[in-house]
């Protein structure tokens, strides 16, 4: 098998660590989930992330920009400072996410 390139495998860590929150939930992400779901050591995930708040902060950015809504509400929640500087839509969609799932 040929070996990955690195920014290859950095956004197969980082689509792993979305695909998990999906899931899971943003609040669930932790190095071991990630590189489980990546199928990588964690120290993989540190040396493309480093500290592990970029990887949330990295997973939370992606979900912004392509209105990954469970994520952003998640973070909106939380008191993210990327999920509240979103563009107003990708909020108000949030916001709709977590009033839906509160009645649900």
């Amino acid at each position: 098998m040929a070996r990955l390139s690195p920014k290859i495998r950095e956004q197969q860590i980082l689509q792993a660590a979305l695909e998990f929150a999906k899931r899971e939930g943003w609040a669930c992400l932790t190095r071991d989930a990630v590189a489980a779901e990546a199928e990588c050591s964690e120290g993989l995930v540190s040396y493309y992330f480093g500290d592990f708040d970029n990887v949330r902060k990295e997973v939370m950015r992606y979900a912004v920009q392509n209105a990954t809504l469970t994520i952003v509400a998640e973070g909106l929640l939380a008191g993210n400072r990327i999920a509240q500087r979103a563009p107003v839509p990708v909020k108000e969609g949030a916001a709709a996410w977590n009033l839906y799932q509160s009645q649900n």
